[in-house]
């Protein structure tokens, strides 16, 4: 339907309905999503900022405009943030403070590499 919403109109797909239903699951998916984040950490006002630096980043890195990029991108800089810490097991002395900073520093490697991102198309 986002693709060409008057042909799915006319086909008797009711667009109106599936746009509210889209909006009310995106709502209730971000709810829970913040519910969750305040259950599993402290509550600050910076919260919500320090969240969404990250998912910018790997959106950025993935790809505007692709959402297969982007969850290739949020993989990406998950598991880099995620497995930071275990360096210092093989030998390399990075700290838990620096797994952030890390995973930034990898989005710059590759996008130095691929302007566009991950799955991102090439301007023409």
């Amino acid at each position: 339907m986002s693709d060409n919403p008057e042909l799915a109109r006319v086909s008797g797909i009711r667009t109106d309905r599936v746009l509210l239903a889209t909006w009310v699951v995106g709502a209730a998916l971000a709810g829970a999503g913040g519910v969750f984040l305040g259950l599993s950490s402290s509550i600050d006002p910076r919260t919500g900022f320090d969240l969404l630096l990250v998912i910018f980043a790997a959106v950025i890195l993935g790809g505007i405009g692709s959402v297969y990029g982007a969850m290739a991108g949020g993989f990406a800089i998950g598991m880099v943030h995620e497995f930071t810490p275990g360096l210092t097991e093989v030998g390399i002395p990075i700290g838990t403070d620096y797994a952030t900073a890390v995973a930034f520093v990898i989005m710059v490697i590759i996008l130095l590499v691929r302007p566009s991102g991950i799955a991102g198309r090439e301007p023409t």
